[in-house]
């Protein structure tokens, strides 16, 4: 499989955790893309948070503070629902 056909993979929205996973053991590269998929599992964002710091990966931390607010912004809207209905 070519690296152009698993950055596409990287960054679908169509692609499952599990797959999303095995993208990210792969290199730096596809690794930032997964890291910015909304569909990566939070416990996969915290391994390659840890994997970022230690390499001093700044790119890479960026991009997992931008998807972590994204996934916090969508929470928004439901919580101020449950407020307004206690």
């Amino acid at each position: 499989m070519s690296l152009d056909s698993l950055k596409q993979e990287a960054t679908n929205h169509n692609t499952s955790p599990q797959r999303l996973r095995e993208l990210a053991a792969i290199n730096d590269e596809l690794r930032r893309l997964v890291a910015a998929n909304p569909l990566a599992e939070s416990s996969l964002l915290g391994e390659l948070a840890i994997q970022a710091r230690t390499n001093k990966d700044v790119e890479m931390q960026r991009a997992i503070v931008i998807q972590k607010l994204e996934q916090l912004l969508w929470r928004i809207p439901n919580l101020i629902r449950r407020l307004e209905n206690n």
